[in-house]
Parts: structure tokens; sequence; C-alpha cells
């Protein structure tokens, strides 16, 4: 039997709540989402790779593995919400999302596109731009 407790245990995050105290006073709600969304979901997904761990089948093991990392991806879009509002980058919010936006379909990297958050991030703040560079490039590059 699959051991979880009945309420889901969220991440010890250091600094959460001065971070909370940036997304309170933006007058966009989805800040406010968004900053939820991120400790939810890292919470969910916790918890999904705690059952992932317990499990003996192959088809639980499989559906915990893609809620972990549907929840990892959703967490990611959230922090670009959140990189949006906080930097007042000013992309759309139906179009932000922290992968990169090229121009053409061909993804090419030395082009900048306006509706890039990660491009127009480093305008703003280059080290948090090359820190997320790096990070993606180092575990989901093809």
């Amino acid at each position: 039997m699959i051991n979880v407790e009945d309420k889901i245990r969220y991440p010890k995050m250091p600094n959460w709540e001065k971070f909370n105290d940036l997304t309170k006073y933006s007058s966009k709600e989805i800040m406010s989402v968004s900053h939820t969304t991120v400790r939810t979901r890292l919470g969910f997904a916790q918890m999904h790779l705690k059952i992932l761990k317990q499990a003996e089948n192959n088809e639980m093991k499989r559906a915990m593995f893609e809620d972990v990392i549907v929840n990892l991806v959703s967490t990611f879009e959230a922090i670009g919400h959140l990189l949006n509002g906080l930097y007042n980058i000013g992309i759309e919010d139906r179009i932000v999302t922290i992968d990169h936006k090229f121009p053409d379909s061909k993804r090419r990297h030395l082009e900048v596109s306006e509706s890039c958050l990660r491009c127009r991030l480093v305008k703003v703040n280059p080290r948090l731009a090359d820190m997320l560079d790096q990070f993606f490039k180092s575990r989901f590059s093809c």
C-alpha cells in the first residue's frame, strides 16, 4: 500500500516569505497566482515522487513519473510569469514561457526575439539569464 500524508507537505524554501512580499504588492493577479503555483506544484512533484518510489507496478510508476514532470514544467512556467512581472519585462501574459522563443522555427540561437522572456531578461539581469541558460543547457539539451 502506498503511504502518502493526507496533507501536501510544501518543500522548505529559504527566504520564501521575502519573495512572497515582492509578489503581494503587485497589481497583477497573475503574480500572486504564479507565486502560489510554484510552491504548490513543487509540493505535488514531491508527493508524486514519493508515490513513485513506493509504486510496485509499471503503470503506476509511469503515471507518477509523468505527474512529476508535468508539475516541474508547470513550476518553470509559473517562474517565467514571476520573472516577467518582477522585472517589468512587459511580455503579454498569454505568451510568457520560460523556454526560448526564437524569431523563426529554425531556432537560431544568436537572434533575439522581442517576445522571449529569457532573451529580454539579459537586459535587466544578465547573471540570472546566464544562470537559466546554463541550467537548461546542462539538463535539457538535445
